[in-house]
């Protein structure tokens, strides 16, 4: 069954986390792909991009504050713009950023235009693989609920310079942040210090003595700058700073 003759799509009725609604999924994509909040009646809470040719023709996607899962942007080379509306709010217009509705951070492998993220609420961890080689990617914030960054989640972010992870980060995986060789400032609001590995913020083929956390600032807590620097690897960065 398709909703818009003008793109091709498919939609069908799913279940997610015992609420029941549409799922669509798109085997073209337009200049711009603004997702409908209702479809016969039912809230649109997953969308689904296929394998397609015209992934790269996406620049601007506006998402409704019903979607709770969206599959994967791999691909969406020229993806700049993401923007949510809420039908509950329509004064607010269209807002910058994922709505707040989704559960299941995209995977966003090779998407080389986009410059900036924030990772909504209601997301607790950021996949491995989800924003490898984004490579205009400048900053980033990994949202207040996200508790975990998984292996290689920023692999090859070459031009990322700024990630502030939020105060329920508990941990960064091996490789999380590899290759980020703009990285120059870290603000992390966990009061205490994140798990962490010596390679997860790292530059492939480093040494020891040319590590590239030594090039890294981190910003925390003021109650909390001794913990960092008495850490094994925060330890390590360049400097610790309290705001």
């Amino acid at each position: 069954m398709t909703f818009d003759n003008n793109i091709r799509s498919e939609i069908k009725i799913e279940n997610l986390n015992g609420k029941e609604g549409v799922a669509i999924y798109y085997s073209s994509l337009p200049f711009w792909l603004r997702v409908p909040d209702k479809i016969y009646d039912y809230d649109v809470i997953r969308i689904s991009l296929k394998e397609m040719k015209t992934q790269a023709d996406l620049v601007l996607l506006t998402l409704p504050n019903t979607v709770q899962v969206i599959d994967n942007l791999n691909g969406c080379t020229s993806l700049k713009t993401i923007t949510y509306t809420d039908s509950l709010q329509p004064q607010k217009g269209i807002m910058n950023g994922f709505p707040e509705s989704l559960l299941v951070f995209p995977e966003m492998i090779g998407c080389t235009s986009l410059e900036s993220v924030k990772i909504p609420d209601n997301v607790s961890f950021i996949r491995q693989y989800t924003f490898y080689s984004c490579s205009a990617l400048t900053n980033a914030n990994t949202g207040k609920n996200v508790t975990s960054i998984k292996q290689n989640a920023f692999e090859d972010c070459t031009k990322l310079e700024t990630v502030t992870l939020e105060a329920k980060t508990t941990s960064i995986e091996p490789n999380a942040f590899l290759n980020c060789t703009s990285l120059t400032t870290v603000i992390c609001l966990a009061s205490e210090p994140p798990a962490l590995d010596i390679t997860s913020f790292s530059k492939k083929g480093e040494s020891e003595s040319d590590r590239y956390a030594k090039k890294i600032t981190v910003l925390v807590p003021f109650e909390s700058v001794e913990k960092y620097k008495n850490h094994e690897i925060w330890g390590t960065f360049k400097e610790i700073k309290g705001i």
